[in-house]
């Protein structure tokens, strides 16, 4: 787990989730529907009223008003028009621009983040096309909003505990920090 102390791998190490978390948050969603908390295809902004009207980028510039508005299916499926901010779309300047770049759910808190992506032109047209993007980040705030529970204490509470995932979670704490591995990157010379 560890090249430069010698530290081999075990079943005890802590590995990071990285994008593994989408399925996670998916699968908590998916309890909530269940239990009635919301539809698939009910527009998100019921609980997020920033995500209401949402508008479209156009190719030649500027915005028009999307066809309809973004559901939780849309979410799930990564076909809300949202972005990550990480290419050269039109889209993805507003997300730069709004400080919804790679980095931002590192610096804002998820309430922060989601609430300046409301704010954003879409992509395309929800439903029409998918497009790998913070939509999960989004289901993850719609979860909070709709149980009343933080996003890590519903994924404790629904997924790792009943799955006995114990050392799950969205930071290492100080205790379990010698067992989480070291992260390396390729050097391209």
């Amino acid at each position: 787990a560890n090249v430069d102390t010698g530290e081999p791998m075990n079943e005890r190490t802590l590995l990071r989730f990285y994008s593994m978390t989408k399925p996670i948050v998916s699968v908590c969603a998916m309890v909530a529907y269940e239990r009635g908390l919301f539809q698939l295809d009910e527009p998100i902004s019921i609980h997020l009223p920033g995500f209401a009207k949402p508008r479209v980028v156009l190719p030649g510039g500027g915005t028009e008003p999307a066809a309809r508005e973004i559901t939780f299916r849309d979410l799930l499926t990564h076909t809300a028009g949202l972005a990550y901010g990480d290419s050269e779309h039109a889209v993805d300047d507003a997300y730069r621009d709004a400080g919804c770049g790679w980095d931002a759910p590192y610096k804002l808190t998820l309430e922060e983040f989601v609430d300046r992506i409301g704010a954003l032109p879409l992509a395309y047209q929800p439903g029409s096309s998918w497009r790998y993007s913070y939509a999960t980040d989004v289901l993850g705030r719609l979860l909070e909003v709709v149980t009343g529970l933080p996003l890590d204490d519903l994924l404790a509470q629904e997924v790792f505990g009943p799955l006995g995932m114990v050392d799950s979670g969205f930071h290492v704490s100080h205790d379990k920090l010698g067992r989480f591995a070291a992260l390396y990157e390729v050097d391209e010379e």
